[in-house]
């Protein structure tokens, strides 16, 4: 599985656009409060998992540490992109910052018109 951590619950709605939220929706709604994710259909279908039920986060915080956080499945998601739709956990930015222990912290992935990155 892999994440990818947005501003689900910001009022700007130019990450949600970004990524086609809304049309991707399958069951459920975006989420509204913290604590609460989407994940890719597919994915809630292998694993049995219903809208509303706890999803455990296990991971390493950015020290290194153990990370144990409890997220609750608001929506799921069908991207059109294999990958995306086997695998994918969309959380809240905030979210995935306390629990990864990663104040004022982020990971960035951009995306160029070119399709490539030159450092100059």
């Amino acid at each position: 599985m892999f994440g990818i951590a947005i501003d689900l619950l910001m009022k700007d709605v130019a990450e949600r656009i970004r990524l086609n939220l809304e049309k991707a929706m399958v069951q459920g709604r975006l989420p509204q409060v913290a604590g609460e994710i989407l994940i890719s259909d597919q994915l809630a279908h292998n694993l049995g998992v219903q809208l509303g039920e706890a999803a455990t986060l296990i991971s390493a915080t950015a020290n290194g540490s153990m990370a144990v956080q409890n997220f609750t499945v608001a929506g799921t998601l069908r991207f059109g992109v294999s990958a995306m739709d086997r695998n994918a956990i969309l959380v809240d930015l905030k979210d995935i910052q306390y629990a990864l222990d990663m104040a004022d912290a982020a990971e960035v992935l951009g995306f160029f018109p070119k399709r490539s990155y030159r450092e100059q």
